[in-house]
């Protein structure tokens, strides 16, 4: 039988462009957690551990964002499933999250990780396999240094609030005799580093200085060495408890001394410790508190939406992932129809000046440009509440 070869070339190509062409939706199928009709994304938060006060209002910001894009038809029609895992603040815990959300649902993103450590776990794993951290609820260096495309970040570093929050109390204030009161883990060291780097940044030498366990309970004798050293202004690494106890000692030793820490002790339970314990504490921060009680406008429609869905009124931390997963948003929408990590990256890379509804300060992002902000401002316990007390501060200024 004679063969036409012109035939056999024409039957070739026809099945090349079949199978190119049957290829492509497989192509698209192949960028991890996106298919035609959703976008995975995951998120690791504490939901029963030390943090839960934090951990459980931010799964819940994440939550009502990620509803509210998808009751207005998801993006470029597709809708967004949020997997949230419980780290429980323990770093065994967090490495067995990561895996599930990253091996099993196959998951686009990981966003709003609550703690540093926590995040540590996974990330080496996250940007091995090409998947972008978005926006840990931690203000560690580590969240955007060493530089990786990948890694995004929304608000100025412990490092650069406790520099901003030094050099506004010794230009207002005229603070004199500074010193340090840290916790001595990863979280107080990066504290502490600031706090030097200022001082010596504005020729000021450190009067004294005082570290602790973020087991301990008692400070007596350390805020007694402080007192004797005639400190003026009390730069403090800490979190919640320690921030309680220490604010309480110094009050108990009717101490007149200021005191600025940073956003890693700004919850609801520091401004309202018994007895007025923490009155007068500074920190600083980005975000106002959103009250139920005083909040006008969009702030007020926003936390009557949270109640209605969650039953609770809302705290900072369902704020600030309410914002993050709304620079997310931001990014899909830039990315296109067309979304992979590449794009999605492009289209947060196009993000610039965006303000959230809150009053915090303005964020943007570019190719070589990861950390959202650097400027915050100071906020003071008064009454049980946190009250903004400044304009916006930032150290490089």
């Amino acid at each position: 039988m004679k063969i036409d070869q012109g035939t056999v070339l024409s039957g070739l190509a026809g099945a090349a462009l079949l199978a190119l062409v049957s290829a492509a939706p497989l192509q698209a199928q192949q960028v991890r957690g996106v298919s035609d009709d959703e976008i995975v994304i995951g998120m690791h938060t504490d939901l029963s551990g030390p943090s839960v006060a934090a951990g459980v209002p931010s799964a819940n910001g994440a939550r009502m964002r990620v509803a509210e894009a998808n009751e207005n038809g998801g993006i470029h029609g597709r809708k967004i499933r949020i997997v949230i895992e419980n780290n429980e603040y323990s770093v065994s815990k967090s490495a067995q999250a990561g895996n599930k959300l990253l091996n099993r649902d196959q998951v686009f993103l990981i966003c709003c990780g609550l703690g540093t450590p926590t995040n540590n776990a996974i990330l080496p794993k996250q940007l091995a396999l090409g998947v972008p951290n978005m926006f840990p609820v931690s203000a560690s260096e580590q969240m955007y240094e060493p530089f990786d495309r990948l890694k995004f970040a929304a608000i100025a570093s412990y490092y650069g609030q406790i520099r901003s929050g030094l050099r506004w109390f010794i230009e207002k204030e005229d603070s004199q005799r500074v010193c340090i009161f840290y916790q001595d883990t990863d979280y107080g060291r990066e504290i502490r580093k600031g706090a030097v780097d200022q001082l010596q940044a504005m020729g000021r030498e450190l009067v004294a200085e005082a570290a602790h366990k973020p087991t301990d309970l008692d400070f007596s004798a350390a805020v007694l060495k402080l007192r004797e050293a005639k400190c003026d202004l009390i730069a403090m690494g800490t979190i919640v408890r320690d921030t309680i106890g220490i604010m309480s000692e110094i009050n108990q030793q009717e101490w007149d001394v200021s005191t600025v820490g940073t956003l890693g002790s700004f919850v609801s339970v520091v401004a309202s410790a018994g007895a007025g314990a923490t009155e007068g504490y500074h920190l600083v921060t980005q975000f106002d508190v959103a009250y139920p009680d005083t909040a006008t406008g969009d702030v007020k429609a926003w936390i009557e939406r949270y109640q209605q869905r969650f039953d609770a009124d809302p705290t900072v931390w369902a704020q600030a992932t309410y914002v993050f997963v709304d620079l997310i948003m931001k990014g899909l929408e830039n990315a296109g129809r067309d979304l992979t990590v590449d794009s999605f990256l492009a289209g947060m890379e196009q993000i610039d000046d965006y303000h959230d509804l809150f009053g915090g300060p303005a964020i943007s992002f570019g190719p070589d440009k990861r950390l959202g902000a650097e400027s915050a401002f100071l906020v003071k316990v008064e009454n049980g509440r946190f009250v903004r007390v400044s304009d916006e501060i930032n150290y490089k200024d």
